[in-house]
């Protein structure tokens, strides 16, 4: 990598460990907010960047990535969120219906 423009390219075209082949709007492009503080990246630290970033192995494919994403159950993080979120659903709903109960009976 020579660039944060390019270190930027490859992960907008996949090759980024997490990330499919599709670019991302930015209102900052990488290295921006840098640059205009006066303080560029270094060659060193755009190799850094790119090291941690990009996968080596000649890019990932949207499989490959679910299959990095999940976790020792075997569950991706995404199915594991809304497993969460239906348990707290589920949680409020007995507490609102438990509450309501208390009302009614209170108020005979």
């Amino acid at each position: 990598m020579k660039t944060t423009a390019q270190l930027r390219e490859g992960i907008d075209r996949g090759r980024a460990k997490d990330k499919v082949d599709f670019p991302d709007p930015a209102a900052a492009p990488l290295g921006t907010d840098d640059e205009a503080a006066g303080t560029p990246p270094t060659q060193a630290e755009i190799e850094l960047a790119a090291t941690g970033e990009l996968d080596r192995s000649g890019g990932s494919s949207p499989h490959d990535t679910r299959e990095r994403m999940r976790g020792p159950s075997g569950t991706s993080n995404v199915e594991r969120g809304w497993t969460v979120t239906a348990k707290i659903l589920t949680v409020i709903a007995i507490v609102a219906l438990a509450a309501t109960v208390l009302v009614v009976r209170l108020s005979l």
